[in-house]
């Protein structure tokens, strides 16, 4: 944790001299809106006017060191909750991509910084009545200010948790697969649009004018609103299966591919795995809430790397449902190896193996 944590901070002062443009474009953008030099939507106006308020609009380098020791915090009270778990090299790698992607995309001037409060909340929240609806107030507030489309977000995070709670954990996957038909044809008769018009008007921007290599077009042609909802759940299976990525060839989008393949592949087969009682609740609401996530880019997204790049804030809370599915668990009563979460277990074992001597 410490040494991965040291190189991201290296990562972070070296940036603008390593990093690619594409990397920094955004960052510049909000921080000459800051400076009063440029302007945009209420979007990026509102994130530049966070910097601007801390005092570090003029001052990159701090709002760098900010905006990833912020991921850090996060990265390190999962780290904290589960170090004691055990578990395999899993949860360690996790740990290590979390933070070098959180100095590469959250270590500027950045909206995707704004989302880390709420991971945070959600982690150290006591599992009270009033944690969801506080929650979801903190969602919907990030969505108001910075990214509209959370408001989908905060209201598939309330409906994933209650058909964890309702059906369980298992196929979460496939229930992704139908919120995102649902919400597309939903969309497409509220608006009268196709349902995958959003990605597609901010791409026809970008076409011709800057080279994004990892675009994410149109998979079929078919009459509306019948095309629109396809594409968006073809986009969906894609963001999980970046299979298009790959195909386009070339070391840096077959390293996309595998580093988003293997994160949400560790994921869903983590996701409905066995967890500890203690652990549960705060597995179900990070369930939730990455699943609605992933649901609204396959409406949204232009490319997969800016889906990368946004779910790096939620990196910690994928990082804890991974840990948990791996820790072991022993049933009440067995003895044996545990952690040290189950020391109730041991007791109890230990008070069985008694009274069976004694029998003895």
């Amino acid at each position: 944790m410490l040494f991965a944590t040291l190189i991201g901070y290296m990562l972070v002062l070296a940036r603008d001299s390593i990093l690619p443009d594409r990397f920094l474009a955004d960052g510049e953008l909000i921080r000459d809106i800051a400076l009063g030099i440029a302007s945009a939507d209420d979007s990026y106006t509102n994130t530049a006017l966070v910097y601007r308020m801390l005092g570090i609009a003029d001052s990159p380098l701090l709002a760098y060191i900010a905006g990833y020791s912020l991921a850090v915090v996060a990265i390190g009270l999962v780290w904290s909750k589960c170090r004691r778990l055990g578990g395999d090299w899993g949860p360690t790698i996790m740990t290590v991509v979390a933070l070098v992607f959180a100095a590469v995309y959250l270590g500027y001037y950045s909206k995707d910084v704004m989302i880390l409060p709420i991971i945070i909340a959600l982690i150290l929240l006591p599992l009270r009545w009033w944690s969801g609806p506080f929650l979801l107030g903190l969602m919907l507030v990030y969505a108001d200010l910075f990214r509209t489309y959370w408001f989908i977000t905060a209201g598939l995070f309330v409906a994933f948790w209650a058909v964890e709670r309702l059906v369980g954990r298992r196929k979460l996957i496939l229930w992704g697969l139908a919120a995102t038909v649902a919400v597309s044809i939903a969309l497409a008769l509220a608006l009268h649009v196709s349902a995958d018009n959003f990605r597609t008007q901010v791409n026809e921007t970008r076409l011709g004018r800057i080279d994004v290599g990892s675009i994410i077009t149109p998979f079929v042609t078919l009459p509306e609103p019948l095309g629109g909802v396809v594409n968006n759940a073809l986009t969906y299976l894609s963001l999980i299966f970046p299979i298009p990525i790959v195909a386009r060839g070339g070391i840096y989008y077959v390293a996309i591919a595998a580093v988003i393949f293997s994160t949400w592949f560790t994921f869903f087969r983590a996701a409905g795995r066995p967890m500890s009682v203690e652990a549960e609740p705060l597995v179900m609401r990070a369930n939730a809430l990455i699943l609605a996530f992933v649901v609204t880019q396959s409406l949204f997204e232009p490319d997969y790397g800016s889906a990368l790049r946004h779910l790096t804030p939620l990196m910690p809370l994928l990082l804890y449902v991974v840990w948990q599915s791996i820790a072991k668990h022993p049933e009440p009563g067995q003895i044996g190896e545990t952690n040290a979460g189950d020391e109730q277990y041991v007791s109890m074992g230990k008070r069985e193996q008694s009274r069976g001597s004694r029998a003895r």
